[in-house]
Order: structure tokens, then C-alpha cells, then sequence
């Protein structure tokens, strides 16, 4: 810790891990994904999640407590409940974090939007962008790699690549051979609700990712 940076060494064990992860197949593959999924709580809850711990407690009985939110001044209520501060809470570092991947967040917008493109969706730190109907799929190609090389100087974990990555759900399905680009298409409901997937020769969809936060209290229309 007094020579090394503890959260980027964090960070390129997991890009590390992740490689050997992908170069292997069965019980050696599953132990990676745990060491890789290990790594990455412990990078997330140690430089970010640790400085905006707040722990909830209750009163013996409820009392007056004061809220504070957007409004200029707290306001009061009545609760058994309430809330502290974690050991090493410290909101001016966490606001910095979050600051800092919306700032990529922006930036990467007004490429895209400069590129002529446009996005589908976007998470805490990714963007997915989409191809107008009329432009050509190597031209739309070259203009996505042309805004991922606008991050390359900003890695700050030696990798040489860029902090926007293709996301494998970009590639074929096939287990074997080299993994190469398909069409991939976004049917999006809301924030962080969506479907992604590709078309077969039949022109049946293929689902490659869903993320559907906040719906937990519906029910699946089968029994799957």
C-alpha cells in the first residue's frame, strides 16, 4: 500500500482475471468468475461504497427527527427509526466518484451526438449507442471505435485499451471459433429496463441480456 495504488491494483488483477477466465471452460472458468466477481465488490465497496455507508438504527420509541433533502431547509417527523453515518463515511469522496462517471457519462454523449449517432441507454458508467437506419454498418462501426479511442489516454490500469469496452452480448453466440460483431437490437421499456437481443435466420429474436430493476413484483407470464 505505500508503494502501489490499492484501487487500480484492484482493478488490473480483475482485467487480469477476467482474460484467464475466458481462455478456460468448466470448474477452471467458474473459479475465475468468482475471483473476478470477488474483486470487483471489493474495488466497488472500498473506494466508493465505504465513504456513502449510512447503517439504519431504532429509537427505543419513536421521536422528532430532522430529514434532510432538496428542499433549503430539513424538515421534521415522527419515526422509531433513523439513520448514522458509517465508520469511514465521507459523502464529499462520494460525491467525487459519482461526479466523475457522470462526467464520462456527458462526455461520451456529446461524442456520439457529434459522431451523428445516437444511444439507446446508459448505466452508472455505459452507454449503448445506437446505429441510424440509413448509415452503413462499417461507417457506424468506425465512428463507435473512433469514440472509444477518445478514452484510451484516460486508463489509468497500463492496458493500453479504452475505458469503453464492447460488451460480449455485441458478439455471436458461437461457442467456438473467432467471436465476431453481429447486429444486436434494444427493445427499452424504462431505466434500466430492457431487453437485448439478436434475430436468427427466421428473424426470431435471440435474447442476450435483460434487465428488468424494480420488477420483482410481477409475475413471469409462465412458469420458467
Amino acid at each position: 500500500p505505500i508503494e502501489d495504488d490499492f484501487f487500480r491494483r484492484v482493478i488490473e488483477l480483475r482485467i487480469a482475471t477476467k482474460k484467464k477466465m475466458n481462455s478456460e471452460s468448466g470448474a477452471a472458468r467458474r473459479a475465475y468468475e468468482v475471483e473476478q466477481e470477488f474483486l470487483k465488490i471489493l474495488a466497488n465497496s472500498t473506494a466508493y461504497g465505504i465513504s456513502v455507508q449510512i447503517d439504519p438504527a431504532d429509537f427505543n420509541k419513536r421521536e422528532f427527527i430532522d430529514v434532510f433533502g432538496p428542499r433549503n431547509r430539513p424538515h421534521r417527523t415522527f419515526s422509531r427509526s433513523y439513520e448514522t453515518p458509517g465508520p469511514y463515511f465521507h459523502p464529499l469522496l462520494g460525491a467525487v466518484t459519482t461526479g466523475a462517471a457522470r462526467l464520462m457519462l456527458a462526455i461520451t454523449e456529446r461524442l456520439i451526438v457529434d459522431a451523428g449517432l445516437n444511444w439507446a441507454f446508459c448505466d452508472t458508467d455505459s452507454m449503448a449507442i445506437a446505429k441510424p437506419d440509413a448509415m452503413a454498418e462499417a461507417e457506424f462501426l468506425a465512428r463507435v471505435e473512433a469514440i472509444r479511442s477518445w478514452f484510451v489516454p484516460l486508463n489509468p490500469y497500463g492496458t493500453g485499451e479504452s475505458l469503453l469496452k464492447i460488451e460480449d452480448a455485441n458478439f455471436s453466440v458461437a461457442k467456438c471459433g473467432p467471436k465476431i460483431l453481429v447486429p444486436l437490437y434494444c427493445y427499452a421499456v424504462s431505466s434500466k429496463r430492457y431487453a437485448l437481443f439478436n434475430l436468427d435466420a427466421q428473424n426470431r429474436p435471440i435474447l442476450r441480456r435483460a434487465s428488468a430493476h424494480g420488477l420483482g413484483h410481477l409475475r413471469a407470464p409462465d412458469d420458467v
